[in-house]
């Protein structure tokens, strides 16, 4: 019979590369979620119309450059000045919500190269919590790689901001839907009571990442299994996890310690996590879906685990309107803010 209390337990940090294992069972591999990308769900909104003639973001009045050289029209303001709630069926966040929207669904079932409904950015560099569209009920769809060469680092722009191309192909690509779902209702509902979706933190996990987005921004709670049962996970985060503070502009900072508590596959367990974040860049990144304007949002992540530490680092590319377009996350034992080896890469894909 197991332990009522058991620590995780960490590996030896291998010699060679190896694809990431965001959650598995303690004592074999690292537990380490791809955060951000779950966090920051690309929300699926109404197709919008096109407009032609463009290079780059910034040839577009919207800041959309897609790959066929048109640019996406942002969609129609709301009367209320382009906050739309979400009972109104729209795909924009209001700033003001902390609970759950009560499970409405997305104005379509496939990402698309416009906008989502009640939100139009405004290009200003600055992602505020109009522009940051998250709820239950959305959906998009991202092409990912595992094992991966890629430089973080970019080519400059001339006006100071920096280019990135995650267009082309990668080995072992392959495309999945991700979906923001209701807290209310579920089994875990009760132990995160503020908690606004909850979503999944991998490809290669069926572990869920429970979320709360309010007018300050957007925390991480804790981490469950999609059931209840002898194996279950319900995790819970003291403090939340500050992913995306808002508003948010070029040069921010935080960093938060928090304790992570409860059963983790059916065993009593905690561990700390240490997160260093900031916006440490801007510019344009091109996806399979086009071509988008980003602020850049670097995270490291020390996890201590009883004597055994694990350091790791992420990019999300964050565009106004809809979220995270694109993630790359470091293999382990990275510590340098740039790195030319990823453990997974995702990125906004048709």
């Amino acid at each position: 019979m197991p332990s009522p209390l058991r620590r995780l337990r960490l590996p030896p940090r291998p010699h060679g590369l190896m694809p990431l294992q965001p959650w598995t069972s303690a004592g074999s591999t690292v537990a380490r979620p791809s955060l951000l990308t779950a966090a920051l769900l690309l929300l699926a909104g109404c197709p919008a119309p096109q407009q032609e003639g463009c290079r780059s973001g910034e040839d577009c009045e919207s800041g959309i450059c897609l790959r066929d050289g048109t640019c996406g029209a942002p969609a129609a303001p709301t009367p209320d000045g382009g906050e739309a709630t979400p009972d109104a069926g729209t795909a924009a966040q209001d700033a003001g919500t902390t609970g759950e929207d009560g499970g409405t669904q997305p104005d379509s079932g496939t990402p698309d190269a416009g906008q989502p409904q009640g939100c139009t950015p405004n290009a200003d560099g600055t992602l505020g919590a109009g522009e940051l569209p998250l709820r239950a009920g959305l959906s998009g769809t991202f092409r990912t790689a595992v094992n991966a060469s890629w430089s973080t680092t970019g080519q400059p722009l001339p006006d100071g901001g920096t280019r990135w191309d995650l267009a082309t192909a990668l080995p072992g690509d392959t495309s999945e839907p991700l979906q923001t779902l209701a807290v209310a209702g579920a089994w875990y509902a009760d132990a995160f009571p503020t908690g606004t979706y909850a979503a999944r933190l991998s490809s290669t996990s069926e572990l869920l990442g429970v979320f709360r987005v309010a007018s300050d921004g957007l925390s991480l709670l804790g981490i469950v299994s999609p059931d209840s049962g002898l194996a279950k996970t319900k995790v819970t985060y003291d403090p939340p996890v500050p992913i995306l503070p808002l508003p948010l502009n070029t040069g921010d900072s935080w960093q938060t310690t928090t304790t992570a508590m409860g059963f983790y596959q059916g065993a009593y367990s905690f561990w700390t996590e240490a997160y260093d974040g900031a916006v440490t860049a801007r510019g344009e990144l091109v996806t399979p879906l086009g071509t988008f304007p980003v602020l850049r949002v670097s995270t490291g992540l020390r996890r201590t685990v009883g004597v055994l530490v694990t350091n790791t680092r992420s990019h999300a590319f964050a565009s106004e309107c809809f979220g995270s377009v694109a993630t790359v996350v470091s293999e382990p034992g990275e510590t340098n803010l740039e790195f030319t080896q990823a453990a997974e890469i995702r990125r906004l894909t048709p």
